[in-house]
């Protein structure tokens, strides 16, 4: 039996591959000596080492001098369109991709009984994002072979990219029910159901897939973020830290390594991680916000304040740097400032309640009574139910009748 081979490649469209050593090969016909001569034989398992060695030239070659001895010789027509079909990936070739699939055309029309061969032409289809397509193919290869896992696996990745999750899922557990080893069906599995906000189930299936297979490292990744959504800091820290063993300069793992030891109060690790993240990407908005709120809590306002300012300087409409800028000013006492920051929030959006009741207090604290209460006024339009605002109000006009005592 000749193996199918170079499985990460015929699933780049895919993401995720299944293991080669674990998948049972759909039945082929092999060649006969006596029907079409040595030559094609050799020629023909000359391109398989070929293919083999990712030498798809050279697969290429062979190919194409079996295929001349043997007009119909199915296997050869298929497997040049497997190296025709990674060349073309590699390249990003799209005539290499049509002569793949005229390939796998004609070795199905030499023999429409071959799961393999309607499951590459599905593999190039899918990969094309002819999904359509892709999926009557898979669905012939495993009426053809119902133990295909790799159709039942790739199958549903096609459904997961269209977004019908409950046959993605339904597909994976069928690839599960023939090969229970198969960890990268559980890690979809868990994906999605991460994705469509079921953390629970998708813990447990990222569990599941690094039981079976705990050197995959991008599932400590995913496998933190769920952690640390459940408030799980010290694993989901855990998580992240061997992911970054593996991957020390992704940026946004060092984040959530930053972010999840703020939440431990851990801050001098956690400030030293988000430095590492601003090395990287210096341009990482929340890197500067997280560091701002760092600095905070300790008081250390200048530093906030330069942090929230280089957040600014790369967003102009994060009205949240502007918002807790505008507290350290007004915290300092440095009202004008702390306005002018309220001021650039509503312009963005003149409903948000909070600038709107801020910016109402720095005008109270200067005595500005009557803009006060004019914010405060806006804001009980926007929200008439708060009963801190309609006290908020009464306070300033009982402050604006004592002041016109006075005078």
């Amino acid at each position: 039996m000749i193996k199918s081979l170079l499985v990460t490649s015929l699933l780049v469209f895919l993401s995720g591959c299944v293991a080669e050593k674990r998948e049972k090969e759909s039945p082929i016909k092999q060649p006969v000596k006596s029907e079409i001569g040595v030559t094609y034989i050799a020629e023909y398992m000359e391109g398989i080492s070929s293919l083999h060695k990712k030498d798809f030239i050279k697969a290429i070659e062979h190919f194409n001098i079996a295929i001349k001895k043997h007009r119909d010789g199915s296997e050869a027509y298929n497997k040049r369109g497997l190296a025709r079909y990674n060349r073309a990936i590699i390249y990003g070739d799209l005539r290499e991709f049509r002569d793949s699939l005229d390939d796998y055309n004609r070795a199905i029309s030499i023999d429409s009984n071959v799961s393999e061969y309607f499951y590459n032409r599905a593999n190039l289809l899918g990969y094309q994002k002819q999904y359509n397509r892709a999926l009557a193919d898979f669905n012939r290869a495993i009426e053809l072979d119902k133990k295909y896992v790799k159709a039942y696996y790739n199958r549903g990745n096609v459904y997961y990219f269209i977004k019908e999750y409950n046959k993605a899922i339904d597909d994976f557990k069928s690839a599960i029910e023939i090969d229970s080893s198969l960890f990268e069906a559980y890690y979809k599995i868990a994906q999605i159901y991460s994705e469509t906000d079921r953390k629970y189930l998708a813990l447990s299936n990222y569990n599941r897939a690094l039981e079976l297979n705990p050197y995959e490292k991008s599932l400590f990744f995913d496998r933190g973020k769920i952690l640390k959504e459940f408030g799980q800091y010290k694993q989901a820290l855990e998580d992240f830290e061997k992911f970054l063993t593996y991957r020390p300069d992704h940026f946004e793992a060092i984040y959530l390594a930053g972010e999840v030891l703020a939440l431990l109060s851990r801050d001098r690790e956690a400030l030293k991680y988000l430095d590492r993240v601003i090395l990287l990407k210096n341009d990482y908005q929340k890197a500067y916000s997280l560091k701002g709120d760092i600095y905070t809590t300790q008081n250390r306002d200048k530093k906030a304040i330069d942090n929230y300012s280089l957040l600014l300087s790369l967003n102009q409409y994060h009205l949240g740097g502007y918002l807790k800028r505008g507290n350290i000013y007004q915290k300092l006492k440095r009202y004008n400032e702390a306005i002018a920051d309220y001021t650039e929030i509503l312009n963005i959006n003149p409903e948000h309640i909070d600038a709107l009741l801020e910016r109402a207090n720095s005008f109270a604290l200067l005595n500005n009574y009557n803009r006060a209460r004019v914010d405060l006024k806006m804001a009980e339009k926007f929200a008439p139910n708060r009963a801190d605002i309609k006290e908020k109000i009464k306070i300033i006009e009982d402050l604006m009748t004592i002041n016109l005592e006075i005078n």
